[in-house]
């Protein structure tokens, strides 16, 4: 009995799954002959259930039925020298998918990789002229920009009867709130009809700076003249708080340097950048924000980087260096379009205008601006390593 079972145990373990075992013969699938018979009573069943079930996820991962290969011409667009990818040609609908996705893709891989290394030289090559125009623009803006310093006696009494006359017309169109009113009654108060009027009278005031600061002085207790005019002589020096205010703020009034050197300290310089570099360089590169908008933008940035201290801490350079991270990332996703961004998309304020007659460089853009002041100002050059 003993031999007949042991008989019986090695014809059967001649097969598995079925199919004989010829653990000599090599394996049509894996090209492998069997170490052992797996059938031997002396062979753990623990172990065999393992390289079974080792044999069917192989068989799962490799063993593919032809007939689930999609039936698509490949067409290889490279010589057997290129490393580049090979270029699949499906059904008309995944090629207008892929056109979709890709835009502006060139037909020769060595024509592509050939046009790629030159843009990019010739974008390393206009880095020292942009930065020549870059410096030319700082030293003017330090060493010839007009710094508003406050108010005198002569221009103080000029802009308060500019704010007396203002106020005057409301009431006379009954369109004068309460606390327009208490105003007025101050300033007609100190100014009488019989008063001189003060030297450059037909000067305009700027209505809408007049409406915001009304609004300011609401929360401010304001009983008499002097007060007024202590409000008037810090306004200047108010700087926006928040996201809102400041997207605002930049929105309808054109930076000068007068505003950085008394508006914006060292605090509201480094929350505009953080602003930048969380979401308003990425507006600035977005069509679909609208001209005026990334103009407004533009200009805001331009006069941020002009300004930002040349000796940082490493916290502050940390955070210029996200900035140029920012603007290196928006400069890799363009490797299929324009590097260089689009032309005459610096936009100089009247300020910048008059104090220089150069243009900015046409193939210069506010994110390559961006990436080369923290690049070369800041001693962070790795990021020109553009992808």
């Amino acid at each position: 009995m003993g031999r007949s079972s042991k008989k019986n145990s090695s014809n059967n373990s001649n097969k598995i799954d079925g199919n004989e075992d010829n653990s000599n013969h090599i394996d049509p699938v894996f090209g492998q002959a069997r170490a052992f018979n797996v059938k031997d009573p002396l062979v753990n069943p623990l172990v065999v259930e393992y390289l079974q079930d080792v044999r069917w996820e192989a068989l799962k991962t490799n063993a593919i039925s032809i007939n689930a290969i999609p039936n698509k011409k490949i067409n290889y667009g490279a010589s057997i020298y290129d490393d580049d990818t090979i270029e699949e040609v499906g059904t008309e609908k995944d090629n207008k998918e892929k056109e979709l996705s890709v835009s502006n893709k060139r037909l020769s891989p060595d024509q592509s990789t050939k046009t790629d290394n030159e843009l990019l030289a010739q974008y390393q090559y206009s880095i020292d002229i942009w930065l020549k125009w870059y410096n030319d623009i700082y030293k003017k803006i330090w060493e010839d920009c007009y710094v508003f310093e406050g108010y005198d006696d002569t221009t103080m009494n000029q802009l308060l009867h500019l704010i007396k006359m203002y106020l005057s017309e409301k009431s006379n169109d009954n369109k004068i709130t309460g606390f327009e009113r208490h105003l007025l009654n101050i300033l007609r108060d100190q100014y009488s009809s019989d008063d001189e009027v003060p030297e450059n009278a037909s000067l305009s005031i700027d209505v809408e700076w007049l409406q915001g600061a009304i609004k300011k002085m609401k929360s401010e207790k304001l009983r008499n003249i002097e007060d007024i005019k202590g409000f008037i002589q810090k306004s200047h020096k108010v700087a926006p708080k928040g996201i809102i205010e400041w997207y605002k703020y930049i929105m309808n009034n054109d930076p000068t340097h007068s505003n950085f050197v008394n508006m914006i300290d060292q605090s509201s310089l480094w929350t505009l950048v953080d602003y930048m570099t969380q979401e308003w360089l990425k507006d600035i590169n977005k069509a679909q924000l609208g001209t005026q908008k990334r103009n407004q933008m533009s200009k805001w940035l331009l006069y941020l980087l002009l300004h930002i201290p040349t000796q940082l801490t490493a916290e502050r350079t940390s955070k210029i260096r996200d900035l140029g991270k920012r603007g290196k990332k928006i400069l890799d996703n363009r490797k299929n379009t324009n590097i260089f961004g689009a032309e005459d998309s610096i936009v100089l304020t009247d300020e910048l205008k008059e104090l220089s007659p150069l243009n900015p460089p046409k193939n210069l853009d506010m994110v390559s601006l961006v990436l080369m002041v923290v690049a070369n100002e800041y001693g962070q050059r790795d990021l020109l390593e553009l992808q």
